[in-house]
């Protein structure tokens, strides 16, 4: 049975697309991890089955270049999805699928995540 899942995401800037996760989707840090060479994780926790690891690329391409690749496409399902939706600058037109209400955005590194509004 899995009992939590922990994506992890390969950034350029660890402090700015954390604080896009915190301001936003009301992420909490969990940990911060200190890596070799004053490089450093970061281990956000979304909900208490959902984290975030996130590593600077230069880190993973010096430490384990097999794994960098592009960044996975997420879909997050939120329960504020009005009040989040109206705080991201760079929010997409909200548009409705099969019953779905969706919006794209994309964080400050322009990578894109999908956002629904929970049942």
């Amino acid at each position: 049975m899995v009992t939590k899942t922990r994506m992890m995401l390969y950034i350029e800037d660890i402090e700015i697309v954390s604080l896009f996760w915190i301001d936003n989707f009301n992420a909490k840090i969990k940990e911060e991890i200190p890596l070799p060479e004053e490089f450093k994780g970061i281990i956000l926790e979304l909900t208490s089955t959902v984290e975030l690891a996130l590593f600077e690329k230069a880190f993973i391409k010096k430490y384990s270049p097999e794994v960098l690749g592009s960044f996975p496409s997420l879909m997050i399902f939120i329960e504020d999805f009005e009040a989040v939706h109206a705080k991201i600058s760079t929010a997409s037109e909200i548009v409705a699928y099969n019953g779905l209400e969706t919006f794209s955005c994309s964080d400050p590194e322009g990578n894109y995540v999908a956002v629904a509004k929970a049942n």
